[in-house]
């Protein structure tokens, strides 16, 4: 994505956000050399923050549920995750006097619905131009911010993504669509319909039942 990324898939552009200086004196050792795992241990403390400020009762949330959300953070960067109704909604059913089953079930179709569909980011082109794209990996990733949860909440892990182009009749692109999948079926759990067309580099791939991992 165009975008400079330090071990422990540490961003510039988040660092900047968050006012992190890499350099900083306290992240070198003695011959010079960047801890980048303390960097990381600093930024996962902001984006727990971030959690926190949508989440506030995000220790009543099963583990795995804030894993999948904290994956989806760490990726998708906290001021993004700030402007999504995930988090509000999956507070809401922490707070709730449902049983367990209920809650459970809930967590898994608020995953489903406002989880999978965050499959598109900010990219520039040759000349260097600002672009929104849908992008493979990125359906993957939430394939497997999903999964982290699935087996926690009673409901199948998915084991497929599919990223299609959608085409005006000029053959045109104007959108895309992405499919997630269960083993043994080749119809999809949850399809998500986009405005956002897919890479151009990554054209020739879509299209195509590809496995999550």
């Amino acid at each position: 994505n165009n975008r400079r990324t330090y071990n422990y898939g540490v961003e510039e552009a988040t660092l900047t956000d968050m006012g992190i200086d890499r350099t900083a004196a306290k992240y070198k050792a003695a011959d010079g050399t960047i801890d980048d795992k303390a960097v990381a241990a600093d930024v996962a403390v902001k984006f727990h923050s971030t959690l926190q400020s949508k989440i506030p009762n995000w220790d009543k949330l099963p583990t795995e549920v804030y894993d999948a959300v904290f994956s989806l953070t760490w990726n998708a960067g906290r001021t993004a995750f700030k402007g999504y109704s995930l988090g509000t909604n999956l507070n809401k059913i922490a707070t709730s006097k449902d049983t367990e089953a209920v809650k459970k079930a809930a967590y898994a179709a608020e995953l489903k619905k406002n989880l999978l569909d965050v499959v598109g980011a900010k990219t520039k082109d040759a000349s260097g131009n600002s672009l929104k794209r849908v992008q493979l990996g990125l359906a993957n990733r939430r394939g497997r911010d999903y999964n982290l949860a699935a087996e926690a909440l009673g409901v199948d892990k998915l084991t497929h993504y599919k990223v299609s182009r959608v085409l005006n009749e000029a053959e045109k692109d104007i959108g895309s669509k992405v499919e997630y999948f269960t083993a043994g079926s080749d119809t999809a759990v949850r399809t998500v319909t986009l405005k956002r067309t897919v890479l151009e580099k990554e054209r020739a791939k879509s299209g195509t039942k590809t496995p999550i991992g």
